[in-house]
């Protein structure tokens, strides 16, 4: 466990949010005035997403955490998602084209592609899990499974975990966080514009800012 204190802004390239060090560029407060309770389809649980109002794009923080991905991401499960973000903005690129080009493979896609995306900043403050550096949990780090890291993922929730702490799999030397709890994703705004463009699924894109 190790205690984040992330501020960060547009300027803010490369921030190690520990310790004196700072912050997020995301990939993609303390306000919370309403909670989502969503029941599985037996009622034997319930599980809770809480969702935050009255701040800035909490809208994307809010879509983060309720629209995952079907077969979940590596530190989330298809039913609930979380806020992934890397410490450094070259980080952040190398991880969403990475998942932009697999997007194309799987449908063999041989002609011209180009994505958008907004760099979005956010600044965090806890104590977070952290699997840098710890042998025990490399398979949580397997390029081409979730497995362990989404098992792992639901012993922390269980825990009350805010998030978890890690070394970037598409970016080595790079760090990225996982986020569980949408009240901890503050002061979000917008950083730069960023275009991905590949030429087919295999060739080697192209990344720049606008």
């Amino acid at each position: 466990m190790i205690n984040v204190d992330f501020r960060g802004n547009a300027l803010d390239e490369a921030a190690l949010l520990i310790a004196s060090e700072r912050v997020a560029h995301c990939l993609f407060g303390e306000l919370v005035r309403a909670c989502q309770f969503v029941r599985s389809q037996n009622a034997v649980s319930a599980r809770i997403f809480c969702q935050v109002f009255g701040i800035s794009y909490s809208h994307i923080v809010n879509a983060a955490f309720t629209h995952a991905s079907p077969l979940g991401s590596r530190f989330n499960g298809p039913d609930r998602g979380a806020w992934y973000t890397a410490f450094a903005r070259e980080t952040a690129e190398r991880e969403v084209t990475y998942h932009k080009q697999q997007e194309l493979k799987e449908v063999n896609w041989q002609e011209e592609e180009t994505f958008t995306y907004v760099d979005f900043l956010a600044d965090f403050r806890g104590e977070f899990h952290d699997i840098r550096s710890d042998a025990r949990f490399a398979d949580c780090l397997n390029p081409a499974s979730y497995k362990a890291s989404q098992s792992l993922t639901a012993q922390l929730l269980e825990a009350a975990s805010a998030g978890i702490v890690y070394p970037s799999v598409r970016d080595t030397g790079g760090t990225c966080l996982a986020c569980f709890r949408p009240a901890l994703v503050n002061n979000v705004r917008k950083g730069s514009r960023i275009s991905i463009h590949f030429q087919n699924a295999s060739a080697t894109p192209e990344v720049r800012e606008l």
